[in-house]
């Protein structure tokens, strides 16, 4: 895990791949065995006539459940609507 690494740099901005292991951000190159991106999300709620009428969750209260949903839809198909297609599917 991240929080277990010995001394890990950060660095913010956009990034590129410029040969193998090799980042360009901003003016610098950087060059590690191991890199990790992260890329930050939010939640959007869709304007679907009606919603609010019903019980719904974003990934965020999803994590909450105390026990899987007997049903689920899943609106979206980024990556985290595809985690928790996975994660909830029978």
């Amino acid at each position: 895990m991240l929080q277990n690494q010995k001394n890990p740099t950060f660095f913010h901005g956009e990034c590129r791949f410029v040969k193998e292991k090799t980042l360009q951000i901003k003016d610098k190159r950087i060059s590690a065995k191991k890199i990790i991106i992260v890329c930050g999300s939010r939640p959007i709620i869709p304007k679907i006539e009606r919603l609010e009428k019903f019980e719904f969750f974003t990934n965020e209260g999803t994590i909450t459940l105390g026990r899987m949903p007997k049903s689920m839809t899943i609106i979206g198909g980024g990556y985290i609507g595809c985690e928790f297609a996975h994660f909830l599917e029978h």
